[in-house]
């Protein structure tokens, strides 16, 4: 969707629910998104996007901004939705330290996780 997000969060919403939600915003975008603020507005948001049994795929290539950033992030912001894998960086993308390059993490609804 072509839509400046947090300006459309209705247009969004009453397009859902859906099953897969990919979150990729830029490290820092002048004047329109800075990481360590704005990914917590995305982040509480996404329960009341998803479907039953959606799932998130929330990425993050800040070099300076490892994978508890989006763990930690999800379970203050998000609880209903927990970690459940990073996805490998292609060898073609290796990165001396995994922390520093990209930073693929996988979250499914918490009622997906319990046993029945």
């Amino acid at each position: 969707m072509g839509h400046e997000l947090f300006k459309s969060w209705g247009k969004v919403k009453s397009c859902g629910p859906y099953d897969l939600i990919i979150i990729d915003p830029p490290s820092f975008q002048k004047g329109s998104f800075a990481l360590t603020q704005d990914y917590q507005k995305i982040l509480r948001r996404l329960p009341d996007l998803l479907s039953e049994q959606g799932t998130v795929l929330a990425c993050i290539n800040d070099p300076s901004t490892g994978p508890e950033f989006l763990i930690e992030g999800m379970a203050t912001q998000a609880p209903s939705l927990v970690f459940a894998e990073r996805l490998e960086n292609p060898p073609e993308f290796a990165d001396i330290n995994p922390d520093s390059g990209l930073k693929a993490l996988l979250f499914v609804q918490a009622v997906h996780c319990a046993a029945p």
